[in-house]
């Protein structure tokens, strides 16, 4: 049998992909497809559907694209041409034939790597380093496996430093009108963890910081309490911390008065990746890490 091949979908103008069914395999930018036969058609079939950027996404120009006998045409649009410039810093895009991971790239925004079990994001700054899952588990024949982690740099954000995160929080009140208000928290790291509070605007389901800061540019953490609702990440969040928030680890802790607890996850510019508050905190008893609990409670 022939060795399987896969195909970045660059797309220049007259572009045309040479596609054989039973060994070439399609990596675009919105997954990785392989092609069945279909009524004497190649038919693209997704293996692993997510976002991959600085390639073409190949389901939603499927009315476009002419795959017959293998050979896959593509419009020679303008529109269309995604690889007419190559800046320095984009995304680039490992298919791992070998159980090595490649170099990592400071100089990129993150590295796409394609294995046995998925799509994975590969991306560090300082004192962070990171292989995310962004597709679902699965088998993406001739690759080989990775395992994702996250590697911390710097000491846990120690308890006593987690005690005064929710003792700022069960003190946040409008004593007006007799309700909780969430806050907003920047941990950065300066010999020790410091705690930071923005000038900020308030509410009992929001909480927005007025303005910019060095705080908020140095922070390696941030998080914000969500007083008596569980901890959880809202769209509002989304919008925040995957739009706007960088390359960060982002917390929310509630429930802070009855069962107190505490969620993390690592955002990369667009991508999240959810995982356990230990491996950034060392916590107090009785604080609940939801993402471990959630991973001890998965079946397997």
């Amino acid at each position: 049998m022939s060795s399987l091949s896969y195909h970045l979908l660059h797309v220049s103008a007259e572009a045309r992909l040479e596609v054989d069914d039973e060994t070439d395999l399609i990596v675009a930018g919105d997954g990785v497809y392989s092609s069945v036969r279909c009524f004497g058609m190649s038919i693209p079939f997704p293996l692993a559907l997510c976002e991959i950027r600085g390639l073409l996404p190949l389901a939603s120009l499927m009315s476009l694209f002419a795959l017959d006998n293998g050979t896959l045409d593509v419009p020679g649009d303008e529109a269309l041409c995604t690889n007419r410039v190559s800046l320095p810093f984009a995304p680039s895009h490992h298919v791992l034939m070998r159980p090595e991971l490649p170099a990592l790239d400071a100089s990129r925004i993150y590295q796409y790597v394609i294995a046995g079990n998925g799509v994975f994001l590969f991306a560090g700054c300082p004192g962070l380093e990171v292989l995310m899952p962004i597709s679902a588990p699965c088998h993406l024949p001739g690759l080989a496996p990775v395992v994702p982690y996250v590697a911390w740099k710097h000491p846990l954000v120690d308890e006593e430093v987690v005690r005064d995160v929710f003792d700022r929080a069960r003190a946040s009140q409008d004593r007006e009108h007799g309700h909780m208000l969430e806050r907003l928290f920047y941990l950065t790291w300066e010999d020790a963890w410091r705690v930071h509070e923005p000038e900020q605007v308030q509410s009992a389901g929001s909480v927005q910081a007025l303005t910019s800061s060095e705080q908020d540019e140095t922070a390696l953490i941030e998080g914000h309490s969500h007083h008596t609702m569980r901890a959880y990440f809202s769209s509002t969040d989304d919008r925040d911390e995957l739009v706007n928030g960088g390359f960060k680890v982002y917390f929310v802790i509630g429930q802070i008065n009855t069962h107190p607890q505490i969620r993390t996850r690592v955002c990369v510019h667009g991508y999240a990746w959810d995982v356990p508050a230990s491996t950034f905190f060392a916590l107090p008893a009785g604080v609940e890490d939801c993402a471990a609990t959630e991973q001890m409670e998965k079946p397997q």
